[in-house]
This record gives structure tokens, sequence and C-alpha cells, in this order.
């Protein structure tokens, strides 16, 4: 169900393409930064040679799935790029699964093998009940697990552009997690159209690596892209605001990718060190990229002041292998909205009635649908679930609501599922959120519908607040009620210590629910 738009860029059908490509521009310029030790190109491209040696001792070949169990470390690029080398398929798996869902993403995918992270009990675990061959590393002996085999010089050339390169699993948040099967063409398309939106970055730039790689962003926007670019990692192994924000500054970091809870606990780390009267030098950082949930717009003004570069929000999907609309780098960018789609990918809008709302239509909301290079082949064994997936014409169903502007910059509104009906009113959750960013002493917000007998469903919300902060639940109320419409209106405000989140970071309203 792919689009059938030609690859301009060679890179664009051929994942290990992207290492190649890096490694090329200068095999001696750093490619990973490590708690402090570098890896050059040079080195990775060996590492990831010797490791395609020892999966081939394993029986590893060609369509077979190897499953990856691990955080931000140098073992995660050289088994994902060893196992591509023999064309293998790669299932990148969350370092925070338990053994129960292991056993079901291992079973699920029909891997092969499993590579973790020494010490992950789980992991041990889930791979012996399953029967699944099972090989550890840690960051201190894996260069030892990979000595004794013979690298593996030449590369098994994928079958065709469309050939599975990677399996990533859903977040499962609305049911059974589903395996994304996402093409070589996919991959590579992602990180290339990545990195030509991001035009300010070049080789030889420094990129924060503090996504998990696991996730789609971080794989295509903090693993594939900065590799493919020729830039330096500065891999963040753990997120910690403080140490990230130090990381921040001694290694540089020109460009650094997050979701918006990193953001906000950076942005809180920045002004707590300056109210220390730490000189915090951040003479090197261009650009902040938001991505994976919404940023609130006070959040991003605050953030644009405090750190003096410009955030720029785009818009992804597991099923669109990342990041598929970013605001312009080199020309304004229009806050609260998720900019304008990448080149080569395209946008448009349908109503719940099946109709394209028509270029110009500044007012009216319809599903974002997606048609491009970047787009899923399908679920793992999941027909059904691609049939519902993908419209007659092959663009892909998001279940995003979104509106556009007259120059095309859009602006999502809510989830199909997310919209509250309110006395025959549609009330988008997001708009009714984003008025409770603006009080200061508001962190997180959530808003959602629940049954109502008078008006069909009402409006309530979830707020965290600052650290110390303190306001009356009526506060609250009446502060979001002199910005907002009356339907609009939250019926209850319910204040946490923090709203539940998955492991990217992602408010998870159902487990409000």
């Amino acid at each position: 169900m792919n689009s059938a738009l030609p690859a301009t860029d060679p890179h664009r059908g051929d994942v290990c393409a992207l290492l190649e490509a890096g490694h090329d521009r200068d095999p001696r310029a750093v490619a990973w930064r490590e708690e402090g030790v570098d890896t050059t190109y040079a080195d990775l491209l060996e590492l990831v040679q010797a490791t395609a040696g020892v999966l081939r001792t394993q029986g590893v070949g060609p369509g077979d799935r190897v499953a990856l169990l691990m955080p931000n470390t140098l073992a995660f690029p050289a088994v994902y790029y060893g196992a591509l080398w023999l064309g293998a398929v790669v299932v990148p798996l969350n370092p925070l699964s338990t053994d129960r869902e292991l056993e079901y993403f291992l079973t699920d995918s029909r891997a092969v093998l499993l590579w973790s992270m020494r010490g992950m009990d789980a992991a041990a675990g889930a791979a012996q009940a399953v029967g699944v061959p099972h090989l550890q590393s840690s960051p201190a002996d894996l260069r030892d697990v990979v000595a004794g085999a013979e690298p593996v010089r030449e590369r098994t050339p994928r079958t065709s552009e469309e050939a599975d390169a990677v399996v990533i699993y859903t977040s499962g948040t609305t049911g059974q997690s589903k395996g994304a099967r996402l093409s070589h063409r996919t991959v590579a398309s992602s990180a290339v159209l990545t990195s030509e939106a991001l035009d300010w970055l070049q080789a030889g730039h420094t990129v924060l690596g503090v996504l998990p790689f696991f996730h789609v962003f971080g794989m295509s926007a903090a693993l594939n892209m900065p590799l493919y670019t020729g830039c330096r990692n500065s891999v963040v192994t753990r997120f910690a605001p403080h140490t990230a924000l130090e990381q921040v500054v001694r290694d540089e970091v020109r460009a650094l990718p997050a979701v918006p809870t990193m953001i906000g606990a950076l942005l809180r780390a920045l002004r707590s060190a300056r109210a220390k009267g730490d000189d915090v030098d951040l003479s090197a950082l261009r650009y902040i990229l938001s991505g994976g949930s919404p940023l609130p717009v006070e959040t991003l003004h605050e953030a644009e002041e405090e750190f003096g570069v410009p955030v720029r929000e785009g818009y992804g999907l597991t099923e669109s292998c990342g990041p598929v609309s970013f605001n312009p780098m080199l020309r304004p960018s229009r806050a609260g909205t998720v900019g304008q789609p990448l080149p080569g990918v395209e946008f448009r809008l349908v109503t719940t009635d099946g109709v394209e709302v028509p270029a110009g239509d500044t007012e009216t909301p319809g599903e974002l649908r997606i048609h491009g290079p970047v787009l899923m082949t399908g679920y793992l064994g999941e027909p059904q679930a691609d049939a519902a997936s993908f419209d007659d014409e092959g663009w892909l169903r998001t279940g995003d609501v979104a509106t556009r502007d007259e120059e095309d910059y859009y602006r999502i509104v809510g989830r199909l599922k997310d919209i509250i009906i309110h006395g025959g009113y549609n009330v988008y959750p997001r708009e009714v959120e984003e008025a409770f960013y603006e009080h200061p002493a508001v962190t997180e917000a959530a808003v959602l519908g629940v049954p109502d007998e008078r008006f069909g469903e009402k409006v309530v919300a979830y707020v965290a607040l600052q650290d110390g902060a303190e306001v009356e639940v009526a506060e609250l109320i009446a502060f979001v009620r002199e910005r907002l419409a009356s339907y609009k209106w939250p019926s209850q405000v319910t204040v946490m210590d923090a709203l539940p989140k998955n492991t990217t970071g992602k408010i998870v309203k159902d487990l409000l629910r």
C-alpha cells in the first residue's frame, strides 16, 4: 500500500546505504559519543560488520526477524545495522516491556533471536519461555562479545525497496500492539526527507540522541538521519534533565529533537541552573525539534525565549515511520501548527461524511490522511487492520482531526475518537488543553469527554501543576472559561501530581478514562 512516488535519492531504497553515506563523507569523523567515548564512522562500520558476523553464526539470514531490546547505547546501531547488513529485519522493542509483553512481541513477530542489554531479567525469561535464542551485551563488553566472529564485509542486498526492514510495534494505548511493517524504502526515505527538511544540519554538526531509538521518532530523527547526514550523535542513555542540559553545552549540540515532556523538563532545568547563577552556554544550539505528541503553544514560546533558538513542531506516526511534517527551518513557523508536509509527502483532509475538504477552506476540520514514500506496508499479520488503515486510494487514515490555513500549515485539533460532542457541538480537546496551559501554574493538561444524560457528553479535565505551585480548582475553571465558548467549558477539573504517560512521554488518556 506504499506510494509509488519515485525515489530520487539512491539512499531512499536501502537503510544500510544511510550508514554508508555518513561513512563515505568522512570515515574519521566522530559518529557516536557515549559517556565521553568517541566512535568514528570507520569504527562504527567495523562494529556493524563484526556484529553481523555474530548474528550469522547464530543462523540469522535474509528475511529473519531479529528482536532488539536496548536503551540508547552503542549496541543499538551495531545490532540494528548488523541485522540489516545480513538482509534480516529488525524488531526494536521497548526496554521497559514486561516479560509478558516481550513474550507477545517475540511470538507475534516470529523473531529468530533476541539481543538485549545484559542484566535484563525480563528479556532472559521471555526468550526462554518462547524458545528464542538470546544474546546479551553491555556497553563495557560489546566489543568483546563481537570480537570472536569473522566480520561480514559484503552486505546482503535487500531483495527490493519494498522488502521489510523494520517491524515496530505501536504503543497499544487503544488495544493490542500491532507490528507496523516498514520497508527499506520507507525507513530510508524518512531519514532522507527529514534531513532535507532540516537544512541547517550538516556533516560534523552534533545532534543530541535523547529520543529512545526503539521509538519511530527517535529511530528516524535521532539515529538514521544524523548518521546519513554525517553528524555526531551525542547519546543520552537515560534521560535526566540537568545531565542532558550539561551534555548540550559540553558537546556543543546544534540540533535537539525531543518530545514535549522532555522539552518542558529541559526548560525547567535551564531556569533552575540560571537561578543558581550557572553560566549555561547554548551558543552552538540552533534549533529544537518537537514531535511525538502536541506541544503546548505556551511551552513553545517559553522554550524559544529561554533557549534563544527556534522551536519547530512536527507531526508523524509509527505508521508513517516518524516525521511527515515540520514547521520550516528558514521561514517563520506558526505556533500551534505542525507545519507543512515534507517534500514528496501529501496531506488531505476528509470529513466524517467522506468528503474531501477543498483547498482554500480554512475552517472545516477533517481527518488527516497521508500519501507518500514513508508509509508502512501494513501491519504484521493484520489484514483487517490494514483495510481499516488505508482508504481505497492507498492514503493512510491517521485518525487525527486537523484544519489547514491558507498556506497549508496544518493544525491538529484532536483525535476522531476523542472529539467531545456536547449538546450537538463538537469540542476539540486540544483547544481546551491549550487554554489550561496558558495558566502559569499548569504544567500538564488532558481533556476528554465522559457520558452525560443531558448533553450526551461533558468536558472534563485533568491537570498537573508546576513544582511548588498552588491553585484552587475554581480559579482554574474560571481562567479557562474566560478564554472559551460556554459549550467548551469543563464541568470538572481534577488536579494530579502527574498525568499518566507511556514510555515516550505521551499522555495516555485511556488510563484517565
